[in-house]
Order: C-alpha cells, then sequence, then structure tokens
C-alpha cells in the first residue's frame, strides 16, 4: 500500500486529499482510497474523513495512516500558523472593561485606542449590567481605562462601536443608549482624558434613536453617523419599528437629521457607518429593508441595501440584497475603497452556503462599483473533497473588512473554524484575486480565546491587531490580540 502525497505542508484550518492505493494478490496496483480506514495520530493538529480528506487544525505534525487487512501506509501532515499573542484579557480586574468592540483605534500619538461594551464598574439603568469603558493600550501592552461611562442622564452608557480620531487629535464615538434622553450620546475624549458630551439622542423620536458604528468626519469639518432607530419614515416596512437616521453633528454640537429611512418604499433599514467618498457624497449599508420579498428571519422584512447619499442628505439605492436566489444578506458596517474603483464590504449571511446559523447562508465579501454593479466577491463556506459542508475556514463575516498596506483584504468571521462551529472565529485575508488563505483559527472553546468581534487594523509594525468576546478564562470577557500574517 502507498499513500500520496506521502508528505505536505498546510495552514491552518486548510484541507488537502490524500489517496491510497494498494498492491494486491493478482500483481494490481488498484486506488483503495474509500476502502480503507484512515486515522490520525494527532487530531489535534488534522483530523481525517473516511475518504482520505485532511483538515488542519493546529500548529504541528500529524501521522495520517491508511489501513486495510493489516497492512498501512502512512503520510506526514505538517500544518503551520500564524503567531498569535494575546496582549491584554478583559475583565480579570472588577472596573475592567468586557465585551470589546472592534476594531481598534491606532491614534496619532502611536497608541491603540477601543470600547468595551460592558464593564467598569457604574451601574447602567439595566442594573444587571455595568456601562462599559474607553481604554487605552500602547504598543509595548501597557493598558489603562481613560473613561468609565456612568449612564443616564449624564453620560452615555454601552459603546456602540470604534472610535475615530478627528481633526484635533481628540477621539469621537457613540454610546447606543444613556445620556439626557435615554437614546445615547455622541462623545469626544482627549488624549489627555478631558471627556463631554457633545450630543444626546432622543429628544424627539424623528431626530433619531440608538446611534450605532463608527462615525466619520467629512471634508467639511463636521461629524457624520447613523441611528439604528428613530426618524418616523413613512414607508418603514415594520411598522412598528422605526427605520433609522443619518445624521451631521458640528463641531459645537449642532445636530442635523440629514436622511430619515424608510422614507420612501423599498428604501433601506437600520442603517450603519458611512464613509465619504472623493466627490462628497456618503456610502453606507442598511442591515434591513429593501427588498420585502426577503426576509432573513420571521422577524425581519428586507435583506439589506446598499446606498448613496449627498451631503444634502439624499439617498439612492445602489442594490437591494436578497434579490435573487444565492445574493448576500444582511450587510453590516462601512463600505471600503478596494483600490480599484469599486467599494467592498461584508454580509453577514447570504451567497449559497449552508451554516448552522439561522440565517440562510454563511457570509460573503462583496464589490460594488459607484454605478451599483454588485458582485459576490467570495462566499464562505463551501463543499469538502467528499462533497460534505465545510466551515473549517469560518462563517458570518464581521464588519469592518480591512486593506492592507499589501493591497490584500483581511478581515475575521464570527464562527466555524476547525476547532468549533459556532464559538471558534478565524482571521482571513483574499486576495485582489479572490483566493482566501485562513491566517489563524481561534480555540477550541474554553482553551483558547474565541469569537473575534469587529474588524482588525494594520499596526505600524505590519502586525494585525483585533479583539475577541471570549477569552481562555471563564470570568473574563474578551481578549486583544496581536497576529503576524
Amino acid at each position: 500500500m502507498t499513500v500520496t502525497p506521502a508528505s505536505t505542508t498546510l495552514q491552518v484550518a486548510s484541507e488537502v486529499k490524500l489517496a491510497a492505493a494498494g498492491t494486491y494478490s493478482d500483481g494490481v496496483t488498484r486506488d483503495a482510497t474509500t476502502s480503507v480506514t484512515w486515522t490520525s495520530s494527532s487530531p489535534r493538529v488534522a483530523i481525517v474523513n473516511g475518504v482520505g480528506g485532511v483538515m488542519a487544525r493546529a500548529a504541528g505534525t500529524t501521522t495520517i495512516t491508511a489501513t486495510s487487512g493489516g497492512v498501512s501506509a502512512s503520510a506526514t501532515v505538517t500544518v503551520t500558523s500564524s503567531t498569535v499573542n494575546y496582549l491584554h484579557t478583559f475583565g480579570v480586574e472588577p472596573t475592567d472593561g468586557n465585551s470589546p468592540n472592534g476594531p481598534l483605534l491606532l491614534a496619532s500619538d502611536g497608541n491603540f485606542y477601543g470600547t468595551t461594551r460592558s464593564g467598569g464598574g457604574n451601574r447602567c439603568l439595566d442594573f444587571d449590567n455595568f456601562c462599559g469603558t474607553l481604554f487605552r493600550l500602547t504598543p509595548g501592552g501597557a493598558y489603562t481605562v481613560m473613561h468609565r461611562f456612568g449612564g443616564f442622564p449624564a453620560d452615555g452608557e454601552q459603546p456602540g462601536g470604534p472610535l475615530i480620531q478627528g481633526s484635533d487629535g481628540a477621539l469621537y464615538g457613540v454610546t447606543i443608549v444613556g445620556g439626557a434622553h435615554g437614546f445615547g450620546t455622541v462623545f469626544r475624549i482627549a488624549l489627555d482624558g478631558t471627556y463631554a458630551v457633545l450630543h444626546s439622542f432622543g429628544a424627539t423620536s424623528a431626530a433619531g434613536k440608538l446611534p450605532l458604528g463608527r462615525l466619520v468626519q467629512a471634508i467639511d469639518g463636521n461629524i457624520y453617523g447613523t441611528t439604528l432607530s428613530g426618524g418616523g419614515g413613512a414607508h418603514c416596512p415594520d411598522s412598528d419599528v422605526e427605520c433609522g437616521t443619518a445624521f451631521r453633528l458640528s463641531p459645537n454640537g449642532e445636530h442635523v437629521v440629514l436622511h430619515a429611512f424608510g422614507s420612501v418604499p423599498g428604501d433601506g433599514a437600520s442603517p450603519s457607518a458611512l464613509i465619504q467618498a472623493g466627490d462628497g457624497s456618503f456610502y453606507g449599508t442598511t442591515a434591513s429593508g429593501g427588498n420585502l420579498s426577503c426576509r432573513p428571519t420571521p422577524q425581519t422584512s428586507g435583506c439589506g441595501t446598499i446606498f448613496r447619499m449627498t451631503a444634502a442628505g439624499a439617498v439612492t439605492i445602489l442594490h437591494s440584497f436578497g434579490s435573487y436566489q444565492g445574493d448576500a444578506i444582511l450587510p453590516a458596517g462601512p463600505l471600503i475603497p478596494g483600490g480599484d474603483g469599486a467599494y467592498y464590504g461584508t454580509t453577514y449571511g447570504g451567497g449559497g452556503g449552508a451554516c448552522p446559523g439561522i440565517t440562510p447562508g454563511c457570509g460573503t465579501v462583496f464589490r460594488i462599483t459607484p454605478a451599483g454593479t454588485m458582485t459576490i466577491f467570495y462566499t464562505f463556506s463551501r463543499p469538502t473533497n467528499d462533497g460534505t459542508t465545510s466551515y473549517a475556514n469560518g462563517y458570518n463575516p464581521m464588519p469592518y473588512l480591512l486593506r492592507g498596506r499589501d493591497g490584500n483584504f483581511y478581515g475575521v468571521t464570527e464562527a466555524g473554524g476547525p476547532f468549533e462551529t459556532t464559538r471558534g472565529g478565524t482571521v482571513f485575508r483574499i486576495t485582489p484575486s479572490g483566493i482566501r488563505t485562513t491566517l489563524y483559527a481561534f480555540g477550541p472553546f474554553g482553551d483558547n480565546p474565541t469569537i473575534p468581534f469587529g474588524g482588525l487594523i494594520e499596526g505600524a509594525d505590519g502586525a494585525l491587531y483585533g479583539v475577541t468576546q471570549d477569552s481562555d478564562r471563564s470570568e473574563a470577557w474578551g481578549t486583544i490580540f496581536r497576529l503576524v500574517p
């Protein structure tokens, strides 16, 4: 008997198909791949199915053996992975934050800044929870909580996304709830820790409620963002839920609603973060609305949209997701320029893959031109060598896709990987030609951190930085990690 290839090297979460051949008593050599028994000497490193399909799980070396009738042959499989260091574990100290938002911000002082949705020690209106924190991490790993959110009515609670750095050097962000009216805030914090609430949402429903996602400072110097609810759009697909707003906020805190989503039939609902194009217009996505014949869950109407908005608030729908079988659905987060004149983003579901979650499809990376031509750039989940479904490359990609300095796209999946179906997650790279590589797989749950959240940033050192929701300790909530691709 022989096994081919006799030796191979794989990256974590990739696969190889081995073949077995046997020379029988009649002197004829025949394929025996499906009739032998396959085993792995180290299933933690790689596992093998009944037809010779090998799945890489963790760095190391294993021997894959094919056996039949007391005769056996083996192949050596070496698995390599990127190097990951965990720079901080949240929740170890009583007043530390937990449940971090991603991506982090690399500020002008060379430090990383971020927020956590919970922790900090200050009780919120939800008395079973804490209000969240804003933290700083130096490149050397020194961690400091700069602000502990205090909740209603003086402060916001539960930061709702990543930070930006304004032209004045200060950091800006949002809280989902809290503030003077209980429906969220925009805040400003200087690098020395001086903190102020710039605007409280919810004075009226039409003014917007529940801001979420990353803000953007436009070329006019104003801050732009979105709210999940409020606005009062007359054509919101769910009559008991308001569709959200896009807003402008001046440096002195003057707030203007630019667009109430659900204003016209087919409009999007629940918008996420904006980006500004060179011509001054804004691009963004909505998580629902659009094509109402697409219903990813019984509670959701429409599978989301991509829109363009002028600085005056005029919105054009460029694409309604779920418009055909296998289309991407449920976009989240901002688009990013792809270097080719088009924009790229992620969807949590759709694409035609079969995954164990409640959402149809495993998610995609999509590409859209300014003229509105949308194509699926990459689909998560695909058939394995034996025709079954593989989750090893991850699924349900998170928002905030990154285009690295090398021109490749980087991101994380919330689930999948070779260790866990639902509580694992991966870091991936996709080339401009659409070739995906899994750089790291999180897990197993309970032994190592899992569930990367939000996106990645690229440090000055060329490494990738991100956060996870779980750590390797049952009493701690999340980590900050550094990965060398």
